[in-house]
């Protein structure tokens, strides 16, 4: 499985940064310091450093030739984008059967770790009555009991959900949970037409275009982003009227644009390496402590100037102290 290092010049904003902490940080206001900070270091994608990265990508049935070909094309793609993750399972529709994936969901929640990242991929179709959500697949339905219970048994602290399909957006309250990103291909229930969601979004993991911050990485909210909008002009080029609205919602405990899912370009070359996986693991768990601390300065607006600056400081500084270990450990010239 590859592991990602970040660019030279998301090093060089580091660097600025713990300048910028140091020379100016007791000396300028807080309205002035604070933009400042936030421009050189919250538009940068952080790569999470999960120990391991799990996949599982469902296809449903397509019902007739059309749908059964635009759903395994869209299941294709996704699993050509991620062909070098070693933990990608996908069940093509011949196969996905609701006892065998419940099965490998049992098998995957005595597996994963809570520092694991997990992402479940739908791809089909979805309807909704009163007594809920189903997937379509061979045999009884996968149902949004399933889901809760499937997920809800997973160790691992990031899970990204996608339901690419009719009505899924009738999911969105009960797969909520802190720790996890859920997208639906429709904003209620009530959209039960089939979507075109799932064809962008398979697109997105593999399409530099969908790095919208050019870093090499696309995470779950640049992905989204992608397919929206791509979704959006499917349906004004054909001169037609939506009957789909994707939503994106991440728990408190997630955030969406630390959520890698693929890597493009350099990044995608890089072989995995133990040492640096290493580095990135305690690179995380900084990254952690800097989001806290602006939270934190969020949350007490009363708090001195001097402290929090003085604890910022120590923070930046071990980040690219520890930066620098990880770009001479993927042979990167300073």
């Amino acid at each position: 499985m590859k592991r990602v290092c970040r660019t030279r010049s998301t090093t060089i904003a580091i660097a600025l940064a713990i300048a910028l902490a140091r020379t100016l940080a007791r000396t300028l206001a807080r309205a002035l310091i604070l933009p400042v900070l936030v421009v050189l270091l919250l538009p940068v994608t952080w790569s999470v450093a999960a120990a391991a990265d799990y996949v599982v990508v469902v296809e449903g049935l397509g019902g007739n030739e059309d749908y059964t070909q635009a759903f395994g094309d869209s299941v294709a793609a996704i699993e050509a984008s991620l062909n070098d993750s070693t933990a990608v399972t996908v069940f093509a529709a011949a196969d996905a059967t609701t006892d065998a994936v419940a099965h490998h969901m049992t098998q995957l929640a005595m597996t994963l770790t809570p520092t694991d990242q997990f992402s479940l991929m739908l791809i089909g179709h979805g309807n909704a009555t009163q007594r809920g959500y189903r997937f379509n697949v061979r045999g009884a339905d996968i149902t949004d009991a399933h889901l809760v219970q499937w997920l809800n048994e997973l160790p691992a602290t990031r899970q990204l959900v996608v339901v690419a399909t009719s009505a899924s957006g009738g999911l969105q309250k009960a797969l909520a949970a802190p720790h996890r990103i859920v997208v639906t291909a429709t904003k209620s229930a009530q959209e039960q037409n089939a979507t075109q969601f799932h064809r962008y979004w398979s697109q997105a993991l593999n399409d530099q275009a969908a790095d919208s911050d050019r870093n090499e990485i696309i995470s779950a909210d640049e992905a989204f982003e992608f397919a929206t909008q791509s979704v959006a002009s499917h349906y004004r080029d054909k001169n037609l009227l939506a009957t789909e609205h994707a939503v994106f919602t991440a728990g408190t405990d997630i955030v969406s644009r630390r959520y890698v899912i693929n890597r493009t370009g350099r990044l995608a070359s890089l072989e995995d390496d133990s040492q640096v996986r290493g580095l990135l693991v305690q690179r995380d768990r900084i990254e952690d402590e800097f989001h806290a601390l602006l939270k934190n300065r969020s949350d007490n607006p009363s708090w001195s100037d001097d402290d929090y600056y003085a604890q910022l400081e120590v923070v930046l500084l071990k980040l690219a102290r520890l930066q620098l270990d990880i770009d001479a450990a993927a042979g990167e010239s300073p």
